[in-house]
């Protein structure tokens, strides 16, 4: 295995943006952008998968 000098590089990290994006914008379009309490649960925990990908 190569050495791998950023975060981003890491195929998790990558998988992780791709996810993230899916659900912002899942999340404003227009009828799950008008249901708050779905968007507001998804929204933090794709972030916290985020800072999880990349954690040491």
């Amino acid at each position: 295995m190569g050495k791998i000098d950023r975060f981003e590089a890491l195929v998790a990290w990558q998988k992780a943006r791709m996810l993230t994006q899916a659900i912002y914008e899942a999340t404003h379009r227009k009828g799950m952008a008008q249901d708050y309490g779905p968007s507001n649960q998804m929204q933090p925990s794709v972030r916290m998968t985020m800072g999880l990908a990349h954690a040491d």
